[in-house]
């Protein structure tokens, strides 16, 4: 019988899977701290919805026309700017509210896009704790010509814009790629 006992508990032993701890938080520190400071600096606290955002998602899609729709002359009083090209207030022009892509006590990271009868822009716009705009890029442009086109994919925390221009001498085609810091600045990660 005590052979039987010694037998099963062994067999009970064998049969378990060993305990998963979570290093104790000192340790995480530590791992933490042997990052460089060089690297850590690209370690972004902002963390962005992933999208793609083309003709397709954004026009043949319809997401642009079905998002929140503002007003350009009550933007400001509703708490945020515009950027600069938004252009003048016109009945022409349609504002909306594309996406939240960040939202923090710091900043807000928005999707402002504009529809005109032979355009389409859609910016990424940081605000600051206090709603002002303090950078914007375009991450979307299209035009009845077809001759400038801007798309964008935010993945991995970074925004990789795309231009195909056709003004340019040999149908320039450019990629450049940005991260936010933790300052909420776009930093250029490369072109």
């Amino acid at each position: 019988m005590f052979c039987l006992l010694i037998l099963i508990t062994g067999w009970i032993a064998c049969d378990t899977e060993p305990e998963l701890i979570p290093p104790p938080a000192e340790d995480k520190d530590l791992i933490i701290a042997s990052i460089p400071q060089s690297a850590r600096s690209e370690i972004s606290p902002v963390v962005l919805e992933e999208q793609i955002i083309n003709e397709e998602s954004m026009i043949v899609n319809h997401r642009l026309e079905e998002s929140t729709k503002i007003d350009r002359d009550s933007s400001g009083k509703a708490g945020f700017a515009l950027p600069e090209r938004a252009g003048p207030a016109s009945a022409e022009y349609q504002y909306y509210i594309v996406d939240t892509l960040h939202h923090s006590p710091e900043a807000n990271i928005l999707l402002i896009g504009r529809s005109y009868a032979y355009e389409n822009v859609i910016w990424l716009c940081i605000y600051n704790k206090h709603k002002q705009l303090t950078e914007h890029r375009e991450v979307y442009y299209d035009n009845t010509e077809g001759m400038l086109e801007v798309a964008s994919e935010i993945r991995n925390n970074k925004i990789h814009i795309y231009t195909a221009n056709e003004f340019e001498v040999g149908n320039k085609k450019d990629t450049v790629i940005y991260r936010i810091d933790r300052e909420y600045k776009l930093v250029k990660v490369s072109q």
